[in-house]
């Protein structure tokens, strides 16, 4: 019958050793003492992380029970090699930081920006900043006047942060600007989460900033719609897919027709815009 040597010779030789480890020491020490060699410290290491659901949730497929007769070590190193590649993922320059850092900037830029927001006679006696930008804004006179239209593309949105749930973002754009830099545009893009989005907006173009010709400073806000189901919460005041949206973001404006824009999205990402003026 099986007897308690047995049982203690059984358990002996199951537990791990070590490269290098002497075995005439080992079989001294009380049986089932962990290893602490390489191969050790690297499952260690592994199971320290956090891993993504897909690993933690991995199925028992028939490949993986092969493998795992075969060689009990791949079949670790292949079951954790998904959450080491999203580990590294992780580990990014881009942090939450950056965001308020760059939005900090902007503000900075913001009130250092020359010229401001131009108006004209009829609305310069306005009781405050807000209704003479409305007033501007809604002079159907002025946006049928001089001006010219832009096209813009933004092919590239890198996120400041890694998530499982991020796509890839871009965004095309159709923009009618006045001869006092007035703006007012419609944007069709994918949101970071793959939906189909729209952004309508007004803004206004300051150049030039700090005596630079071709540096300028863009604003805008409006009205988004796409963040719908379980991505409705991602932006404040969603009621049904429509939500309020600003961006702000620096330009250098390369000749008559070409420029290039960087948009800040919030703290969530910046978006690179090049943009053609038909003037």
């Amino acid at each position: 019958p099986f007897g308690l040597a047995d049982a203690t010779l059984a358990t002996e030789t199951c537990h791990r050793t070590s490269p290098g480890r002497n075995s005439a020491l080992s079989s001294a020490r009380p049986a089932g003492r962990p290893a602490v060699g390489r191969s050790a410290s690297w499952l260690c290491l592994a199971l320290s992380q956090a891993q993504p659901p897909s690993v933690a949730n991995s199925g028992n497929s028939s490949a993986q029970d092969s493998t795992a007769r075969t060689s009990p070590k791949l079949a670790t190193r292949a079951a954790f090699a998904p959450g080491a590649a999203t580990i590294d993922a992780m580990k990014r320059p881009f942090a939450r930081p950056t965001g308020a850092i760059f939005l900090s900037a902007i503000c900075t830029l913001v009130v250092a920006a020359e010229p401001g927001p131009s108006f004209n006679n009829a609305t310069v006696a306005g009781p405050g900043l807000m209704a003479r930008s409305w007033a501007s804004v809604s002079d159907r006179q002025a946006w049928q006047g001089d001006g010219h239209w832009r096209f813009a593309l933004a092919p590239y949105a890198p996120h400041f942060r890694y998530s499982v749930e991020h796509r890839s973002v871009w965004a095309v754009a159709v923009e009618r600007q006045r001869a006092d830099h007035w703006l007012a545009g419609l944007s069709y893009f994918r949101n970071s989460f793959g939906q189909p989005s729209a952004y309508a907006y007004v803004g206004y173009r300051s150049t030039p900033l700090f005596g630079l010709e071709p540096l300028y400073f863009q604003w805008s806000a409006g009205l988004i719609y796409g963040y719908r189901g379980a991505y409705k919460t991602k932006v404040a005041l969603n009621v049904n897919g429509f939500a309020p949206g600003a961006l702000v973001g620096l330009g250098w404006q390369f000749n008559k027709q070409s420029a290039v824009t960087l948009h800040l999205l919030g703290d969530a990402a910046v978006m690179v815009q090049l943009s053609h003026d038909f003037r």
